[in-house]
């Protein structure tokens, strides 16, 4: 059965109701009204002031609004301006890299995906399926593990130490596609040959059929912000094949760097654990 919930159908069981209160304030300011006051949104929301003051404290307390003491109004805070440049960076890299995804995956005629760390995860955020009859089938806004594959590998070799220790730390029971654990100290290895490579080229790790070469994507400030994959069956990732493909794949990340704003004068941000002298440490923990 379903409700309606200021103007809205929604399903009773999905919807948290102070979260939905929540963000009908957010969505109550504009350029026109940019500060609001409890009595303002009291009377447009329908709402007690008592209720409006303890929500607009919650968002206070996590960022999202801001008050000013000089007439005890509301405004929305800067943690919305941290969150829509995280969204305005993604559909920039998307349009910038798309056509370049494109040509890669006319030259090598596999399947090419643009892959995000979220969370301790990899997530494909775009793709270029190859034109083969046998090819990679991958889903946009699917989730895999950092530490299986090139397309995790190679973000999980240039992120931030601390994000890149999260994942270690989480590696009980992990296995790959062969059943094998994954091991700490190999994958520290691992990390480290293809931060000084510049790429990652892995098969038959998270799926036993498939090969795939991966280059990291930066920004202007030097940050990873992306890395492009080739996938494909591992029967036409033959040694001279894989040379070329990961020739080519990493002239395509540079390429959307570049146009990310990159220059070779940036540099990376060097924040990742394999920068430290205390890679062996890591391991040990």
């Amino acid at each position: 059965m379903k409700s309606k919930l200021k103007g809205k159908d929604v399903p009773d069981r999905n919807i948290v109701r102070a979260v939905d209160k929540c963000i009908d304030i957010l969505f109550c300011f504009s350029r026109e009204e940019p500060e609001l006051g409890i009595t303002e949104l009291s009377e447009r929301l329908g709402l007690y002031k008592s209720n409006v003051f303890r929500l607009l404290k919650t968002l206070e307390y996590r960022g999202l609004v801001c008050k000013n003491e000089q007439n005890q109004k509301y405004r929305l805070g800067l943690k919305l301006f941290d969150l829509g440049n995280i969204v305005i960076s993604q559909i920039e890299l998307r349009s910038v890299a798309l056509p370049l995804m494109r040509e890669l995956s006319e030259k090598t005629r596999e399947t090419v995906t643009l892959n995000v760390a979220s969370n301790g995860e990899r997530v494909c955020i775009e793709k270029v399926e190859s034109v083969e009859d046998i090819r990679n089938f991958v889903q946009i806004g699917m989730h895999n593990p950092l530490y299986l594959g090139a397309s995790g590998k190679v973000l999980l070799a240039f992120l931030p130490r601390e994000e890149v220790l999260r994942v270690l730390e989480n590696l009980k029971g992990a296995r790959n596609a062969r059943g094998q654990a994954v091991e700490k100290e190999k994958l520290l290895q691992d990390l480290q040959e293809i931060y000084r490579q510049g790429y990652a080229y892995t098969h038959g790790e998270r799926n036993l059929e498939a090969a795939s070469v991966s280059a990291p994507i930066f920004d202007h400030t030097g940050q990873l912000a992306a890395g492009i994959t080739v996938s494909g069956p591992n029967s036409r990732f033959t040694p001279e094949r894989v040379e070329y493909i990961c020739r080519l794949t990493v002239e395509a990340s540079r390429e959307i760097s570049y146009r990310m704003g990159w220059k070779p004068s940036t540099g990376t941000l060097q924040t990742g654990f394999l920068f430290s002298q205390d890679t062996e440490q890591c391991s040990k923990k």
